[in-house]
C-alpha cells in the first residue's frame, strides 16, 4: 500500500503560521501605539460646589454662586451672559458653578433655598449674599460683580 499524501494538511498548516506571525505584528504594534500614547495627568478629585462655597467664604472671598441647568433657556441665555462678563473678574471673585440636576448637589440647594433658575448669589467679602433670580443683563452683572469684587 502507497501512502497517501495529503498537502491540504501542510497548506492548512502554513497559513495558521502566517495568521500566528501576523496576529503576533498586530500585537507588538498594538503594544508600541499603545506605549508612546503620552499618559494623562493624574486626575485630581474636585471638590463638590458646596464644600468650594463654603471653602471660599471661610476665606473671605467674594464669591459667585451660579445655579442653573443645561436644559432651560433662560439658564443657557445666562451661561452665555456669565461667559461673556466673567472673564473680566476671575481673579478678584470666585465662580461656584452649580449644576442644579447633578444629584451631589442637593445639599447645597436646600441650603440655599433654591427654587427658581438660574439664580446668582453674590456673596461680598463678609459672606453677606444677594440673590438674583432670572437673567441678569451683562451690564447689570458688570455693575453686581465690580461692587463685590471692588473693582
Amino acid at each position: 500500500m502507497a501512502k497517501k499524501k495529503y498537502p491540504k494538511k501542510r497548506k492548512q498548516s502554513q497559513n495558521y503560521k502566517v495568521f500566528i506571525i501576523i496576529g503576533l505584528c498586530f500585537l507588538i504594534a498594538a503594544v508600541l501605539v499603545i506605549k508612546n500614547v503620552p499618559q494623562e495627568a493624574e486626575a485630581v478629585p474636585l471638590m463638590l460646589p458646596e464644600a468650594q462655597l463654603e471653602q471660599l467664604l471661610n476665606a473671605g472671598e467674594p464669591v459667585m454662586a451660579f445655579f442653573h441647568s443645561y436644559t432651560c433657556y433662560q439658564c443657557m441665555v445666562m451661561i452665555d451672559i456669565v461667559a461673556e462678563v466673567y472673564p473680566d473678574y476671575s481673579e478678584s471673585v470666585a465662580l461656584v458653578d452649580v449644576d442644579v440636576y447633578d444629584n451631589q448637589n442637593i445639599s447645597l440647594l436646600r441650603k440655599a433655598q433654591i427654587k427658581t433658575i438660574p439664580t446668582i448669589i453674590l456673596f461680598d467679602r463678609t459672606g453677606q449674599g444677594q440673590v438674583f433670580l432670572g437673567v441678569m443683563q451683562p451690564d447689570q452683572l458688570r455693575q453686581q460683580l465690580g461692587q463685590i469684587s471692588g473693582k
